[in-house]
């Protein structure tokens, strides 16, 4: 038989008295935390196994917030285009009213004055905007799509011309704008257009008088002569227009690109577009005309009495209505997408917190019980150890 020393029964007697300690400790921690894992010695697999799934779980976080920024901005859209088209069918309701050879030219002036009253309400959403960007600026959306200007005077200086060399034709003031910007004149009051033709030789005057002898068009800003009419003058004779001042509201259409695209990653690798920019809702390109051309056709018609151009101006009115609504069908379709990938991200995210939780969490009750064993077989070792270990005659020493 091997002889069994003094050492040899101590070093037994702590080291398992130090292994049940250990045990009793660990079951004691995962009870205080409620986790079965605590560090990657505790089960390096299941460890890497939670770690991973909590890198998902965060990940569908962002996903959702992404989810739920992008259906939020789409809803906004989906809002000012709905008012939009209410606008737009008010307007061509009132249109269709004006068309009628019933109208007086008066009533069709009032009617002009309700529609510019709703057009501007119509730039207003088209400058709608979420947390401070415009909803239809594309990637630019830090200023409005339309800029409304009121009462701008300009004052046309007057053209000479000579007998000899006379032109006739379109006449056009010379006024410079910046930026190639859209604009939207307001009718010119026409007792403020005056063509006056002087003579030298005696100091003739004769002036001009609209619908006669020409004829301004509102919305191009033009002023046409009529065939026919006609000024006689001695031979080299100057023909001096009067300074004209006219004063008109416009519409600026900013000149950047307004067709960036703002997207939100959805899930893993796809990202899906959540802006409608402004060329999509107000250019219709069948007619060539955005919501402002074909607005200030209509009030230029409205303005002229004319319930022929009224009429044209309505097919106008629906190319830019067509537009809006195919622009709006785009936009609800991918709200519909969001709605249903937000779905799928929450089961998702529900399983894998499921899985997670399974590898993680504590069971309180089977842990309960193996703490209470624990207890009680550290207890025993330590009464055990009590015992072998004996008193020698070093303790009276």
């Amino acid at each position: 038989m091997m002889r069994v020393t003094f050492t040899q029964i101590n070093d037994t007697v702590m080291r398992n008295i130090n292994y049940n300690a250990a045990k009793l400790s660990q079951l004691q921690e995962q009870l205080s935390s409620g986790r079965r894992l605590n560090r990657p010695s505790d089960n390096p697999i299941d460890m890497k196994n939670n770690i991973n799934y909590k890198a998902e779980l965060a990940q569908d976080g962002q996903f959702k917030r992404n989810i739920d920024d992008g259906a939020a901005w789409m809803a906004m859209t989906e809002v000012a285009m709905t008012d939009m088209n209410t606008l737009i069918q008010d307007i061509r309701e009132r249109a269709l009213q004006a068309a009628s050879d019933t109208m007086t030219a008066n009533e069709r002036e009032y009617t002009a004055q309700e529609i510019q009253q709703l057009l501007q309400q119509l730039v207003s959403l088209s400058n709608s905007n979420y947390k401070g960007n415009y909803l239809f600026g594309g990637t630019n959306a830090d200023k409005p799509v339309y800029e409304y200007t009121e009462d701008t005077q300009c004052t046309f200086a007057p053209n000479t011309l000579n007998v000899n060399t006379f032109q006739s034709g379109v006449w056009n003031a010379m006024r410079t704008y910046e930026d190639n910007k859209l604009y939207q004149y307001k009718r010119l009051d026409p007792n403020s257009v005056h063509l006056t033709y002087t003579t030298t030789a005696g100091g003739i005057q004769t002036t001009a008088v609209e619908g006669v002898d020409f004829e301004v068009n509102y919305s191009e800003g033009t002023i046409r002569t009529i065939a026919g009419s006609a000024f006689e003058t001695a031979l080299n004779d100057p023909l001096d227009s009067e300074t004209v001042d006219i004063t008109f509201n416009h519409y600026n259409k900013t000149n950047r690109e307004n067709t960036g695209s703002i997207y939100r990653e959805i899930e893993q690798g796809v990202k899906v577009r959540i802006n409608t920019s402004a060329d999509e809702v107000f250019e219709d390109n069948t007619s060539n005309l955005d919501m402002i051309g074909a607005m200030t056709n209509l009030l230029d018609a409205l303005y002229k009495n004319s319930g022929a151009r009224v009429s044209e101006a309505i097919t106008d009115i629906d190319g830019v209505a067509k537009v809006l609504l195919a622009a709006q069908s785009r936009n609800g379709a991918r709200i519909n997408r969001f709605d249903l990938t937000g779905d799928r991200n929450g089961n998702r995210e529900v399983e894998i917190s499921r899985l997670q939780s399974e590898l993680e969490d504590l069971d309180f009750a089977d842990a309960i019980m193996k703490f209470s064993m624990s207890q009680n077989v550290y207890n025993a070792s330590l009464q055990a150890g009590a015992k072998v270990i004996l008193p020698t005659l070093g303790n009276y020493i």
